[in-house]
């Protein structure tokens, strides 16, 4: 059975996240490792590590503000995937947190993107887990994503509750580099 466990409990946890979260997302899409680390001793984070019993399958990193949850990151092991695993980590998501909106980004579609295909899948993947687009897309540093939501309110999170979870979470030293980065 699929857990959430607190990175920050285990080393192992932190090495095999390390390890899946380089492999998992491009370069351009990667935060720091260490600033993640840093940023989950905030209340506003949790990085978890999905394990079954010891076995180490994948992470979620998620920030939030107010009723909003934004799932920053969620990997799955190369090894685990194609089995559900990451269904049942949206479905522990939103276990953990009932009562908020759910909010994430995925690579916007694009015909002319070498990976619009894989682009295609994962937004399928997203709407089969009751996930609809938030109507906008927002660019950070050089990658264009679109907002995808969740929530029994089905009411989205706005462009602008998007950015106010951004700039909490970045603080007033990193939200300008950030937003500068991202024009």
């Amino acid at each position: 059975m699929l857990e959430l466990k607190n990175i920050k409990e285990n080393k192992e946890y932190i090495k095999r996240a390390r390890t899946l979260y380089n492999s998992a997302f491009p370069s351009a899409e990667r935060v720091p490792f260490d600033i993640l680390l840093f940023k989950a001793r905030g209340s506003n984070v949790t990085f978890f590590a999905v394990v079954d019993g010891a076995e180490f399958k994948g992470l979620t990193y998620t920030v939030w503000y107010n009723d909003i949850v934004f799932i920053f990151y969620l990997a799955v092991e190369k090894q685990a995937r194609g089995n559900g695993i990451g269904s049942q980590i949206l479905t522990l998501i939103k276990n953990e947190f009932p009562a908020c909106r759910l909010v994430l980004n995925i690579e916007a579609l694009d015909d002319n993107a070498p990976n619009n295909a894989e682009r295609i899948r994962r937004r399928e993947f997203y709407v089969k887990n009751g996930f609809f687009g938030a109507g906008y897309n927002v660019r950070e540093y050089s990658v264009v994503y679109e907002n995808m939501c969740f929530g029994a309110s089905d009411k989205p999170v706005t462009k602008e509750e998007y950015i106010a979870l951004i700039k909490a979470y970045l603080g007033p030293v990193m939200y300008p580099l950030y937003k500068k980065l991202s024009e």
